[in-house]
């Protein structure tokens, strides 16, 4: 049924009779799907952010708003999208839109139907996305930390030639006994004539567990509107119990739907690295250890990473990361990957590369703001 919305979409009639029919049996939880997506077509916001959070992650997500705006000094709008009043107080609602310049915050719940919806904490995601009426948002975790301004992201060929944009997860092998087997007939049963982007899979030829990393994701809305109705589609109610059985909250439900779908997609170059402090091997090869896990523009240059700024990336008053390199994974295997933690990376002629004087300042601002951030709330409370 997505593919047969896709076609129709494609033909420019999704305010046809059989797209109104079918998205309602799809998509309950939307009151009219064909005005959801005229309404972002006609949106006057083209591009911007997207996060969401709430109280039990606030002082993190703060942070990181905060240093998206004031320490990488983007102009584009940001959104930060809650599950309602249980899930960010009115206080902490009203510091973000009081403390950071150009932050709306919206509650899901006054866009889709909370009854129907049956959805909870990293299925956010996609009626986020869904819900927001930028055109081409981004959407970024709260523990994904910006090196560079996002908005470099739509000036990356991968996105421009797509109109989506996916990060590959570090290389993992299955640790679960016949879960590749499993996994590997679901989604060949679900998906059984696969695109081209997928030739290389990893998951798909049994070389690692993980495909995407979900920490950061593109999607052009107006074009590339059904891949994201079905990774929705993909993340509440039974379908969501189901993929839970193959795959780790709602990262992989982005290819998987617009491979359902037979929408474009890119994934960036490389699978990911680590960034941290470098080591030498016996061999003499470097070797950059560290829990962050890096990703690369189209140049190679470092973007952003996830996994936070602390050692424990959920350990409030932890050790915070003071990395000097970052070496990333150019082949996609599980066996760069050393095992050792925290996560270490190398290989044979590997050269790590240096953090440059910039990039150590963003990270340094930004921890450095973050060692204050309950301070700095409290003295702004009143």
């Amino acid at each position: 049924q997505l593919l047969t919305l896709q076609e129709l979409f494609l033909k420019e009639k999704i305010d046809s009779n059989s797209f109104g029919t079918i998205s309602e049996n799809l998509f309950p939880w939307i009151a009219s799907v064909p005005k959801l997506y005229n309404d972002i077509k006609n949106s006057t916001v083209q591009r911007g952010i997207i996060y969401s959070f709430g109280d039990n992650m606030f002082y993190m997500g703060f942070s990181t708003v905060y240093a998206m705006r004031f320490i990488i000094k983007t102009e584009l709008p940001i959104e930060v999208w809650f599950m309602g009043d249980k899930d960010l107080s009115q206080k902490n609602r009203e510091m973000l839109v009081k403390l950071i310049p150009n932050v709306s915050v919206k509650n899901l719940y006054d866009y889709f139907d909370q009854d129907q919806l049956e959805v909870s904490g990293w299925n956010i995601k996609p009626f986020a996305l869904l819900a927001s009426q930028i055109q081409e948002p981004i959407f970024v975790d709260a523990d994904a930390v910006f090196l560079q301004d996002p908005i470099r992201l739509y000036e990356q060929p991968e996105y421009i030639s797509s109109g989506a944009l996916f990060f590959y997860d570090r290389s993992s092998t299955w640790n679960h006994e016949g879960q590749w087997t499993k996994a590997d007939k679901w989604f060949l049963e679900l998906v059984p004539n696969f695109s081209f982007r997928l030739n290389n899979s990893r998951f798909l030829f049994g070389v690692s567990e993980h495909e995407q990393e979900s920490g950061v994701i593109l999607i052009n809305k107006v074009t590339n509107f059904i891949g994201l109705l079905g990774a929705g589609l993909l993340n509440r109610g039974e379908a969501q119990k189901i993929i839970k059985k193959y795959f780790y909250g709602d990262k992989e439900t982005y290819w998987v739907a617009f491979e359902m779908a037979n929408v474009s997609y890119s994934f960036m170059s490389g699978f990911g690295g680590s960034v941290g402090n470098s080591y030498k091997t016996f061999e003499g090869v470097d070797k950059v250890c560290g829990r962050q896990l890096a990703h690369t523009d189209h140049d190679g240059n470092i973007l952003w990473f996830n996994e936070g700024i602390t050692v424990d990336e959920y350990s409030r008053g932890g050790k915070y990361i003071d990395p000097n390199y970052y070496l990333m994974d150019l082949v996609g295997r599980p066996s760069v990957w050393t095992g050792e933690y925290p996560d270490c990376i190398t290989y044979e002629n590997a050269v790590a590369k240096p953090l440059s004087d910039e990039e150590k300042r963003i990270i340094r601002e930004h921890v450095e703001f973050d060692t204050n951030v309950e301070i700095y709330l409290k003295s702004h409370a009143k």
